[in-house]
């Protein structure tokens, strides 16, 4: 499956995303990694599924603020057993 950044498709596509939501099955934290650029040029408001890896709780928080670190983080849960979500803004 070919694959590309964030930050080198928004670049390609003429994007400055305003909102990105994530539910990438353990892979939130390479594809914030990807988009480093556009994140903290846009500041755009994150919804990041944390309830994949335990560690997630702890990585992607740091990996956002390393980022900018102006965001601000709140978490909610959304189903009883599962989906656990980063919300983060600047």
């Amino acid at each position: 499956v070919p694959v590309v950044t964030l930050d080198d498709w928004c670049a390609e596509n003429g994007v400055a995303p305003d909102f990105i939501k994530m539910d990438l099955e353990g892979a939130e934290p390479a594809a914030l990694l990807g988009g480093r650029e556009i994140i903290a040029k846009h500041k755009p408001r994150l919804a990041i599924c944390l309830y994949h890896n335990f560690s997630d709780m702890w990585t992607i928080p740091h990996i956002i603020k390393d980022i900018c670190p102006e965001y601000r983080f709140w978490c909610k849960k959304n189903h009883p057993n599962w989906e656990f979500v980063l919300y983060a803004s600047v």
